[in-house]
């Protein structure tokens, strides 16, 4: 291969030569012909540890192959070098110590390589700096790896960035409570209901600290519910919530399978005395759901609570025997239920509802209707607000909603109502 001026064709295929070399050519702005098979066979070089095909730094065009180690059992050294073919940006993954690198100085001897959660200031740009970032960037900021959400000029923290990874020994703090939702085992959605306007990604809840599922609000005959309105007060200060008025929901839509222990948590306050559901994950097959007043098959009572599950002749589960939560007032309200494994049958004795913290006094009373093995299926997504086989509504007011796919104990339970109040 010749520059232009001598117009040598060798090894071009086709022209007088035998292909393009085996090794990468750093063309430098001449024109390369090849055939199309010809060239992939010449880009497919992957080593087993894994290159990237990059742009080459430094020339206006033309391309390389960037060295990656996607399978050490220690962390880089500064002898993990360009002698060894890494460069500024290579990837070096200790699956060992479960932790990545990304490399900043490649010099002979005294090669850099930053942990994803250094705490430098670095980001897959270099040393932070200002400038545009580009929708789905990442990088690497006070410990923490973000990634872009939008075009931004902000520097993360900000609305602009989504936090992928905390490495600093503990994530961003929203507050005792939230903080305990979150390091929660076995959770499945965190909805908080504090929005100011219907999320425009349809996702209830501060994308910062919601989990779960995305979902929608809705409505019947021209209901919908009302955002922002005044919520419980916790140790960190006043929370929002979402009205209801007795024809609204809010639809998840995402089925979350079949399962043999279950946990529901929220805040709730209402007045009513109908049968108003809090979440109810009933479609196609039994499911469960968490509700206040009286349940289809009778048991219960206006205000109290009530944990069951539900489906065409069946109503297994237990309410409580005198306890409500109908004064109008803020509650903190759980449900847990554990099966005794798969096959073995629901019983009122695997469930449990705790009220303010503290376990309520139950009963299965006249509602037990029927029967059902574990696992649990639902077969469909959640309704929060609305039963929706039995199209009834929630009246009233909900706050952080939580569902897992554990039991919840008496102690995580009580832990979490504490670090509300």
């Amino acid at each position: 291969m010749a520059d232009h001026d001598t117009h040598d064709h060798t090894g071009i295929p086709g022209v007088g030569g035998s292909g393009i070399p085996a090794s990468i050519v750093d063309a430098k702005g001449d024109l390369i012909a090849a055939t199309a098979a010809d060239t992939v066979a010449r880009l497919a070089v992957i080593s087993g540890n894994g290159s990237s095909l990059v742009v080459a730094s430094g020339e206006s065009t033309g391309l390389k192959w960037q060295k990656n180690n996607y399978a050490a059992s220690t962390a880089p050294a500064v002898g993990d070098d360009d002698g060894d073919g890494y460069s500024i940006g290579s990837i070096w993954i200790d699956t060992t110590g479960d932790a990545g690198y990304i490399c900043v100085d490649a010099s002979t001897g005294a090669a850099v390589w930053l942990p994803f959660d250094s705490s430098s200031g670095e980001s897959w740009e270099g040393t932070w700096s200002a400038g545009t970032y580009d929708t789905g960037m990442i990088v690497v900021h006070d410990d923490i790896v973000y990634q872009a959400n939008t075009t931004t000029s902000d520097e993360p923290p900000s609305a602009d960035w989504d936090e992928l990874f905390d490495g600093s020994g503990g994530g961003p703090s929203y507050g005792a409570y939230i903080d305990a939702i979150l390091a929660t085992t076995g959770l499945l959605a965190y909805w908080p209901m504090q929005d100011s306007a219907t999320p425009t990604s349809a996702r209830m809840g501060i994308a910062d600290y919601s989990r779960g599922p995305r979902g929608a609000y809705g409505g019947a005959g021209g209901f919908a519910p009302t955002l922002a309105q005044t919520g419980p007060t916790f140790d960190e200060g006043a929370q929002l919530a979402v009205s209801f008025d007795g024809g609204d929901f809010f639809d998840v839509s995402r089925y979350f399978g079949s399962r043999e222990a279950y946990s529901v948590e929220a805040w709730v306050k209402t007045s009513s005395t109908g049968s108003i559901p809090i979440i109810c994950e009933r479609g196609t097959a039994p499911g469960l759901t968490f509700q206040v007043g009286t349940r289809p098959g009778g048991g219960g009572a206006a205000g109290r609570v009530a944990f069951y599950a539900d489906y065409s002749s069946l109503d297994l589960g237990i309410h409580t025997t005198s306890a409500t939560v109908n004064d109008g007032n803020w509650h903190h309200v759980v449900a847990t239920w554990a099966s005794g494994g798969t096959g073995v049958a629901l019983a009122s004795s695997q469930f449990k509802i705790y009220i303010d913290g503290s376990a309520a006094a139950i009963s299965s009373g006249a509602g037990n209707i029927g029967s059902v093995n574990s696992p649990i299926t639902g077969g469909g997504g959640p309704w929060l607000a609305h039963n929706q086989p039995a199209n009834t509504f929630w009246t009233g007011s909900l706050a952080h909603v939580a569902v897992y796919n554990v039991e919840l104990s008496s102690g995580d339970v009580t832990a979490h109502y504490n670090a509300a109040i």
